[in-house]
């Protein structure tokens, strides 16, 4: 009994465990009575920061600083870092609303084509497209922009409807 219980505590404590190593997952074999450690090598690559990337100020800034010469990457890096869980952080939802605005309207290309990949949550974004949280946005070229860009119409008509129900 005593070798039961103590095989269920060690079990508990090493499954509290698995969060503090990210590199390894950990499997716990049970052989009658005794537990065992074996680190097995993930076999896919995840991003272990890429919680951290979400409602991520710093991301905003970078964008609003380098505005004029972004990388594919940096606009994917902001339009990932959109999520739910920033509602709460008024900070970063008006100014990251404020930049996706500024992005969209300068680089209406590369978002259509990031906002459809599987890890961008492109509910959220048209959200932000049809509540502007800012007077001074310029929907009206926001909107030119969009509808003179060569990008997938049906991206395209998302973007225009969101936008204007912003109007």
């Amino acid at each position: 009994m005593k070798s039961k219980l103590i095989v269920i505590i060690i079990t508990i404590f090493l499954f509290g465990c698995v969060h503090s190593t990210p590199k390894n997952k950990v499997v716990v074999q049970k052989n009658n009575t005794s537990v065992q450690l074996i680190k097995v090598k993930s076999k896919q690559k995840v991003d272990e920061n890429a919680f951290k990337k979400r409602c991520n100020i710093d991301i905003v800034r970078e964008v609003d600083e380098n505005m004029d010469s972004l990388s594919n990457n940096e606009i994917y890096l902001f339009l990932f870092s959109f999520d739910t869980s920033c509602a709460n952080n008024v900070e970063y939802s008006e100014y990251s609303n404020e930049m996706l605005f500024r992005l969209l309207s300068r680089y209406p290309k590369q978002v259509a084509k990031n906002i459809i990949k599987d890890s961008i949550n492109e509910k959220i974004i048209l959200h932000e497209l049809s509540s502007p949280v800012n007077d001074g946005i310029n929907l009206k070229k926001v909107i030119e922009s969009v509808e003179n860009a060569k990008i997938d119409e049906n991206v395209k008509k998302k973007f225009l409807k969101a936008l204007k129900k912003g109007e």
